[in-house]
């Protein structure tokens, strides 16, 4: 078929009506025009096509040399045979080289690569480089540092397709201010280093300066409240019981500041660990409660203590830091009480799977706070208002270091109150239960008690606490009413207190003398712990059997544990107490300094122990170990010559196979770790000073089965 451009100049001449040849001739003309026009058709498409390329390859070409211009590396292709096959604009920036990129088009690469490098501070050594390229295909080099102060990153790669290779691509960067970063970095990480190691040196430092402070601060008080203590069991009167009494009560108020701030200072610097040891639970709090019913007693504030039947007895955990917690808010709710009671009570507020989770409260009668002042109260160095200081005293720590201990162990503080109606604060902690169920007393063996004489709030503290023990406790007059509702059963427990008035003193004497009535009841004065005269009045009227106010709840457990038809074989089945020794046994006293040797003799002395030798650093007590049998070593911690702790353990390499004397740690030295590292040189207990009479006598009673 002809070519449709032929075709159509031919059926133009036809229309036209010009006769077309034929023959053998016409056809082979015919076939050669077609040829030719296909041939021309076929180069026009050619054209178009180049045309299209040659837009296609220019498009690519400016965005090519655009992007490269745009980025901030300086680029510059080096062809198979070494020639430049492009540059950016940037290359020339980096190399403040002022001839157009376009200049250096088909230059020797190594020419152009040797005028950059001019600008180098090692130009040979950039020259050697840039010669060993092609052997070493891919290069990195990291820092090339300029003449004018400027570091320059290098990155070579080979540019492959197809398995051939088209050159090479040198790729420029200038990384000045990256490596300055990199410098400001390693110098801040290496001041941060410094600064911690300063820290760290200055921690050190103050841990050891605290625990230096707590022992020379310890050592004289413990002689000033000590002495003071002995002075008070002597016979003074008047005004000199007075000025003795103002020294001991003012070297106890500087021992609680000295306490906080160093408290304080172990929070601050981290170094305040916590025990987890096994404790009676209701015993801290009756030894606290205790010792605070001092101040209560003489201001005339009832203070009452409550615990659910579901609190644990058996725990583990702190108990110097939960006694600390308590202490503290009992303190503060005594001492801004003024007329009332102060009541403390403990319940369980979560389960926790045999780690409880105990919610503690203390209310007062106190003159409460406003809400700006509660918001402050757990700050350190803060207290309600400014007026508080100068009354009370203080330091404004013991609530913060109150909230923090809370913190630590699972728990945590708050205060409810306001103004004219009281506070209750409460603290929770998270203690390991150590035991299944508290045993508590059996209602049937125990029968009815009653509270007879008892001041409203106590009467109401002691009836919640008996009824959710499960046993009946009800109000009960001191009346002959009284005594005939108590003669028709069969046994009953009467908690009650003296009175003055003539029908109260006709019921206790019928309770006391009168055979029916005392078969079946069992009867208990309660007076006051810190009360001579009521336990005297008690003890004259024939009643042996008291329970102290504040009532310990331990206490108040143990005394109905017995059933009252069971009292006779109890008493009868009582072993007889063990005669006294007729000689006390031999004791140590490893003390340096004079006024805590004279101390601690006094109190040795009053507790009955007067065979006691001194020694005055620790060569003399391992010496005097070695020469003597002793029935217990009281030994200072920080003595001169040798330490307490090497002379124990001296007397422990030497006493293998032999008796082992108990060693009891008497030292100032009273900060986390401390007890841990008595008990680790081979002590078997640790007291702090200011020495407590009470500490000491329970240490005796330990080891040697005697004291009070």
């Amino acid at each position: 078929m002809a070519h449709p451009a032929l075709a159509q100049h031919l059926a133009a001449l036809q229309e036209a009506g010009v006769p077309l040849p034929s023959g053998p001739g016409w056809e082979a003309f015919l076939e050669a025009a077609d040829a030719a026009f296909g041939k021309a058709a076929e180069a026009d498409l050619l054209k178009e096509e180049a045309v299209q390329d040659k837009k296609a390859l220019t498009l690519i070409t400016s965005r090519l040399v655009a992007l490269m211009d745009s980025v901030q590396s300086g680029f510059l292709v080096e062809t198979p045979d070494g020639k430049v096959g492009l540059v950016n604009q940037a290359l020339c920036n980096l190399f403040r080289m002022e001839e157009s990129p376009w200049s250096h088009i088909n230059r020797e690469a190594l020419d152009l690569l040797r005028e950059c490098g001019a600008r180098l501070r090692r130009p040979e050594a950039f020259l050697q480089l840039a010669t060993s390229v092609p052997a070493r295909g891919r290069l990195e080099v990291t820092e090339l540092p300029a003449r004018d102060g400027r570091y320059l990153a290098l990155e070579v790669v080979p540019i492959r397709l197809g398995g051939e290779d088209y050159g090479f691509l040198w790729m420029f960067q200038d990384i000045t201010e990256r490596r300055r970063d990199q410098e400001r970095l390693v110098s801040s990480a290496r001041e941060l280093a410094q600064a911690r190691d300063r820290a760290l040196e200055l921690a050190s430092l103050k841990s050891d300066f605290l625990a230096n402070m707590s022992h020379e601060i310890r050592t004289p008080m413990n002689g000033i409240i000590g002495m003071a203590g002995l002075l008070m069991d002597a016979p003074l009167e008047g005004e000199h019981r007075e000025y003795v009494e103002t020294i001991r009560s003012c070297g106890e108020s500087l021992l609680a500041l000295i306490n906080d701030i160093l408290d304080f200072s172990k929070i601050e610097a981290g170094k305040l660990d916590l025990e987890s040891i096994d404790f009676d639970l209701l015993e801290v709090m009756d030894d606290a409660l205790s010792i605070l019913g001092v101040k209560a007693h003489a201001k005339e504030v009832e203070l009452v203590c409550q615990v659910a039947p579901a609190v644990p007895r058996r725990v583990k955990g702190d108990p110097v830091r939960l006694r600390q917690v308590l202490t503290n808010l009992v303190d503060n709710g005594v001492k801004f009480t003024e007329k009332g009671y102060v009541e403390v009570r403990v319940q369980v507020a979560e389960d926790g799977r045999g780690q409880p989770l105990l919610r503690f409260q203390v209310e007062d009668t106190g003159p409460g706070m406003a809400p700006d002042a509660v918001s402050r109260l757990f700050q350190s160095f803060s207290q309600a208002d400014t007026s508080t200081t100068r009354k009370f005293g203080g330091t404004g720590l013991g609530l913060a270091i109150c909230k923090r201990l809370c913190q630590l162990m699972g728990g945590d503080i708050g205060v409810e109150s306001a103004p004219g109606r009281g506070s209750t604060f409460w603290f929770t902690l998270r203690l390991q239960s150590l035991e299944e169920a508290r045993a508590l007393p059996a209602a049937d063996a125990v029968g009815p008690v009653f509270l007879a004489g008892l001041s409203p709030h106590l009467y109401r503290t002691l009836r919640a606490q008996l009824t959710g023990w499960g046993l009946k406790a009800e109000h009960l007059a001191p009346t002959p009413e009284g005594l005939e509702a108590l003669r028709g059963l069969e046994r009953a427990v009467v908690l009650g207190a003296l009175g003055e008035g003539a029908m109260s003193r006709a019921f206790f004497k019928a309770l006391k003398e009168d055979p029916a009535l005392a078969a079946r009841v069992r009867t208990f004065i309660l007076a006051s712990r810190y009360s001579a005269s009521e336990q005297k009045a008690a003890r004259a009227r024939g009643f042996k059997e008291m329970l102290a106010v504040p009532v310990r709840t331990g206490q108040l457990i143990q005394i109905l544990a017995l059933a009252p038809g069971a009292f006779e074989a109890a008493a009868a089945a009582a072993p007889a107490p063990p005669a006294p020794d007729l000689e006390s046994p031999r004791l140590l006293l490893a003390e340096d300094n004079p006024v805590n040797q004279r101390l601690a003799l006094a109190v040795l002395k009053k507790q009955g122990f007067t065979n006691v030798d001194v020694a005055e650093n620790g060569q003399e007590a391992l010496n005097a170990a070695m020469a003597h049998s002793y029935g217990l070593i009281f030994m200072d911690c920080q003595m001169p010559v040798m330490e307490g702790y090497e002379a124990t353990r001296r007397i422990r390499e030497r006493e293998v196979g032999r008796r082992r004397t108990p060693i009891i740690a008497l030292t100032a030295h009273a900060m986390v770790g401390d007890r841990e590292k008595c008990l680790d040189c081979g002590m078997d207990d640790y007291l702090t000073k200011p020495l407590r009479p009470q500490a000491l006598e329970g240490v005796l009673r330990k080891y040697l089965g005697t004291g009070c």
